[in-house]
């Protein structure tokens, strides 16, 4: 069917940005890609023109050969400038060149130049002549060349400004305070200005197809489709032909259509460029006057960017519907895609033919369709978005990223069990959407306004720059069935500009079908609401997350380990305790009625390798050289390897939960499984299950149909499994989703009986008591009743302590009392009693067996009333000659991956065994994975003391824990009854690194903080003991 079609939007302009063709009239190649970051085609001016016009002037032509030919410097694109080594300034605007050699089959065409990201405000020249200006630095604008299409060779000049504060320039002749909309530089902590996204010359003919849109509609049994495919020509010939064909996911053809373009769908309807202005009615005026004043202020500096349609040419608007019986719908988990051509055809000749792969999805929300109003369905089904805030990051361009670091980001985030991201906080690029649609990623697509009229921020930007990124967004993104939110903007404040307001009147007009978020919705005061979904930044992961009206989506939650610097500087471990709290809280949001779902903040680590001689600015949060927000990267760090924080996402979203507790094995194996995707039934996953002994007993689908959302119970009879344990391990798209060991019994450290192991010499002398054994001698101070220990023979490796200290504090003493030594049973037996400068007492029972310190720590809190603390622990000075450490422990989940910090059971090395021929160096990609960094540029500023990551992590819940010393000696440390944590600490003592041995009681967290569940405070009147033994021996 074809009829009219309607793209009248009187809210605001919609953009002209025609789909690039696949081929034209004689054409094999329609479209040349100008940005090379290998072929240095570009050239660089890194000063101040004083002479330029101003962006503001009626000719802005200029002479750019009166430049010396020698300041022009080659440089990469795209890349942010500081990367390349230019620290440039903000509001001073800074010049590319390079030559374009227009092809000849072009000369009968229109010609453009698409632009995909230049930040933030840049104007653009050829052969002198000033062609067009744009502001806003990642969405998608064009600039009409054709007037060149008769040169063979035409200089492009690209003029970038990055807008921020009150520096006095061409964009900023007032010196005013002024700001861009998307604050992008202020938010990476330097200067991101640059051409930061591919440039295309492309050509058009002269009768084209300059709009495109596509939606898909299907019917209640969602059996049956509508793709329904609105098509805008600009053309000076009546007589046209458009031809639709829709391509199945095998490249099929599947239905063929000719539809001639009449007069009936001549269009005359235009926006008025005067009212390109915030228009808000005169209540809303009266109560928000100071908004409304600093709205007109700013709306002075506003440069109209609209591309009019071409000089003798008419619009026509036409709609287009094919019914699709039975098609494959398009979900997260089925990311199938058909391919749409639609060509212009006069006289049987085919002028332009475009490409789009399309995916059939109904989005349902707000109740449609007789549906919940508090969810959000796709194809009839339930959706909980489990996902990411993510930015462009690159060690090597900074806010630019290649199309090989896109695809192998969005791969890492599928294989982590992530459907969702947001793009935070500016759109995604097109080709990065395109991955989206081709693996099955759900996007919230948002605009790029951040941090505007709240938080005590102010807004130093027209108003129309909001609206106009927001209708540039939509234009190029709306054909993407992966996206299925728009995001007016970032935490801002919605009635501090009318701007807002106008984005959402016009996305209701303009795309209806997909549901809108903003963010911060606490701000909005007026009426409708001007979203679908409420915005939840950092609620408590353990509270209620839930509503029954209205869905909301966590859109920042469960923030990683970032900004409590402290931690993560002493060492890793609370990167895995972070693990327990995504864990629990997307476990309440899916079992919670309303909740939507959520994205961690964030999915790759914001830091950036800012060249030497280049500054970090705006805001600092480390003293690192590093620049950027910090290391919040929930699955990838700045040189895009996966952190340990990965797997812990990984697990915590897992479709498939095991409930281990209740599963069972012997001669049958019975599995209590959750179906947690939202699509697919268990039936489509593959199982692979083996024995201790290595016996395969099951490698193929689950046979049960377990649908989503649902539980149910899986049975492989007459196993006959040999040995203790099975490993479970689970395929979704030949994808290891997830894996589990199930275990019969657990190992337990017992309290066993201390008795004499072997038989010592003891030699009492005035101030200490000696022991000696062939295994080990041992000092005890009769005065501070301190003990050292150490090989016989090797004094100066002796052992000593121990220290008291909470909260990483150590303890002063300020008294010792009721030392004592006496020999029972054969055994030594050591006590005193100390007190602290805080007034913590505490009383240390030390019983040696002749191999073993059995070590017996009572805390006593009469006094000081401390309460609850983090933790508390014990501290062992070491000889600096250590080479690893191994545990065994009971981690949060029953397998990790074979080098993961938070493996129950490994060997952590000091230092990597290729720390000699391959070092740490400041923004090269290392070629070693995460946990063998032996330096942090983010974190340290000095990073001399070269320990791995893998190293520096507290091993909490420890079963046994043993530090292997160069010499071949070890020395092991065994809890007796108690959760306790170990960790070899290397302190600054004077100029010298000592190892300490931690030995600590409680696991707590607080300044993870941002909703975080960190464990719980340990109450020292009930959990006041550690009980412990060492054995020091040579192996």
């Amino acid at each position: 069917m074809i009829r009219k079609a309607d793209f009248i939007n009187k809210v605001w302009q919609a953009p002209l940005l025609p789909p690039i063709p696949a081929q034209l009239e004689g054409n094999s190649c329609s479209s040349l890609c100008l940005t090379n970051r290998i072929k240095h085609e570009w050239q660089f001016l890194f000063e101040e023109i004083k002479d330029i016009p101003s962006p503001f002037a009626e000719n802005q032509d200029y002479n750019f050969n009166t430049i010396n030919e020698e300041k022009w410097e080659d440089i990469i694109v795209p890349s942010s400038l500081i990367m390349q080594g230019y620290d440039i300034q903000n509001n001073v605007e800074y010049y590319y060149r390079r030559k374009i050699t227009i092809p000849k089959e072009y000369a009968q065409n229109r010609i453009l130049l698409r632009f995909e990201g230049v930040y933030s405000n840049a104007r653009i020249w050829v052969n002198d002549k000033y062609m067009k200006t744009h502001v806003g630095g990642f969405t998608t604008w064009d600039c009409d060349i054709t007037e060149f299409s008769g040169e063979e060779e035409v200089m492009l000049i690209v003029g970038v400004a990055d807008l921020e504060g009150e520096k006095s320039s061409v964009w900023n002749p007032d010196g005013q305070m002024v700001s861009d909309s998307a604050w992008a530089s202020f938010y990476a902590h330097h200067n991101i200005g640059g051409i930061l996204r591919d440039i295309t010359l492309y050509a058009l003919p002269k009768n084209y197809i300059a709009k495109t849109h596509i939606d898909t509609i299907l019917d209640e049994a969602y059996t049956h489709a509508t793709l329904k495919i609105d098509l805008q020509l600009h053309t000076s010939n009546e007589h046209m032909q458009i031809k639709t064909e829709l391509f199945d996911e095998h490249n099929q053809l599947m239905i063929s259509e000719i539809n001639p373009v009449t007069h009936h769908y001549l269009d005359t309807w235009t926006f008025p460029n005067d009212q390109l202005m915030m228009r808000p009615d005169e209540a809303w005026k009266i109560e928000n006057q100071e908004t409304y004043e600093n709205d007109k202020k700013f709306e002075a500096r506003y440069i109209n960017q609209y591309s009019s349609i071409p000089h003798g040419c008419e619009t026509y608007s036409l709609s287009i519907e094919l019914g699709v019986e039975n098609p494959k719908l398009w979900d997260a988990e089925h990311p199938r895609l058909y391919k749409v051509s639609v060509s212009l055809w006069n006289d049987g000749v085919m002028l332009q033919e475009n490409h789009h792969k399309i995916g059939f999805r109904q989005i349902c929300y707000g109740g449609a369709r007789h549906t919940d109003t508090n969810k959000v369905y796709i194809n009839g089904h339930e959706i909980k978005l489990h996902g990411v805030c993510r930015h462009d990051v690159s060690h090597l361009y900074g806010r630019s990223i290649t199309k090989e670091d896109m695809r192998n980001e969005i791969l890492a985030y599928k294989r982590n069990n992530i459907n969702h991201i947001r793009t935070s906080h500016y759109p995604a690029s097109q080709y990065l959407l395109d991955l989206c649609d081709e693996l099955g990623i759900y996007v919230e697509q948002e605009n790029s306004a951040c941090f505007k009229g709240d938080n005590g921020n102010g807004i130093y930007n027209p108003p129309q720059d909001f609206v106009n990124s927001f209708a540039e967004m939509i234009e190029s993104s709306r054909n993407h069935p992966s996206v299925i939110i728009w995001s007016l903007a970032n935490e801002s404040g919605f009635e501090r500009t009318y701007a807002f307001r106008t984005e959402y009147d016009y996305v209701k007009v303009e795309d209806p079908a997909r549901p809108v978020i903003f963010s911060y919705p606490y701000t909005v005061k007026s009426n409708p609401v001007p979203y679908d979904i409420y915005s939840q930044h950092y609620a408590t992961v353990t509270g209620q997350l839930g509503n029954d009206k209205m869905p909301i989506l966590h859109d920042e939650f469960a923030h990683v380990a970032c900004y409590n610097l402290e931690d993560l500087i002493r060492d890793n471990s609370c990167r895995e305790a972070w693990g327990e709290s995504i864990k629990i809280g997307w476990e309440n949001i899916f079992k919670t009625d309303g909740a939507l779902g959520c994205a961690i903040w964030g999915g790759i680590d914001d830091v950036f390798y800012i060249p030497e001689g280049t500054s970090e600015s705006h805001q600092h949060h480390s003293k690192g050289k590093a620049a950027g927000y910090g290391e919040w990267g929930a699955v990838l760090d700045a040189y895009k390897r996966e952190k340990p924080e990965a797997y812990l996402t990984k697990k915590a979203f897992s479709p498939i939960r095991l409930d281990e507790a209740t599963s069972s094995f012997g001669k049958d194996i019975i599995l209590y499984l959750s179906n947690w995707f939202d699509h697919t039934s268990l039936r489509e996953v593959k199982m692979i299950c083996t024995d201790e002994k290595g016996n395969l007993l099951y490698n193929d689908y689950i046979m049960e149909d377990i649908t989503p959302h649902q539980d149910g119970v899986v049975k492989l009879l007459n196993m006959n499994v040999q040995g203790s344990t099975i490993n479970l391990k689970f395929y979704y798209n030949a994808v290891l989703v997830d894996e589990y060991n199930l275990t019969h019994t657990e190992k337990m450290n017992s309290i066993e009986e201390i008795s004499v192991k072997q038989p010592f010499e003891t030699v009492v002398n005035e101030d200490e008591i000696i022991i000696n054994t062939p295994s080990v001698s041992l000092h005890f101070d009769k005065n501070t009743g301190k003990v050292s220990f150490y090989v016989p023979g090797q004094i100066c490796h002796a052992i000593k302590g121990p220290s008291f200290f909470v909260n990483e504090q150590e303890l002063d003493v300020v008294q010792t009392r009721d030392v004592s030594y006496k020999i029972e049973k054969g055994l030594a037996v050591m006590t005193l009693r100390e007190t602290y400068a805080n007034l913590l007492e505490a009383g240390i029972k030390i019983i040696f067996d002749g191999e073993a310190l059995h070590t017996f720590v009572s805390i006593i809190d009469e006094h000081a009333k401390l309460g609850q603390v983090e933790q508390l622990g014990i501290k062992y000075r070491l000889f600096d000659e250590i080479k690893s450490v191994s545990w065994h422990r009971k981690g949060l989940y029953s397998i990790y991956p074979e080098n993961h910090i938070g493996r129950n059971e490994g060997t952590a090395y000091l230092r990597r065994s290729t720390s000699n021929a391959l070092k740490d160096k400041y923004g090269v990609k290392p070629k070693w994975d995460w946990g063998q960094d032996m330096a942090n540029y983010f974190l340290f500023e000095d990073n001399s003391k070269g320990i791995t990551n893998d190293f520096r992590t507290k091993r909490n819940h420890i079963q046994d824990y043993t530090i292997h010393f160069v010499d071949n000696s070890h020395l092991c440390v065994t809890p007796m009854g108690s959760h306790l944590a170990t960790f070899v600490e290397y302190e600054s003592m004077g100029e010298k690194l000592v190892p300490c041995l931690q030995i600590t009681l409680g696991v707590y967290y607080p300044r993870l903080a941002w909703g975080n569940y960190c464990g719980k405070p340990l109450d020292i009147p009930q959990e006041n003991t550690l009980d412990f033994k060492l054995v020091l021996c040579n192996l």
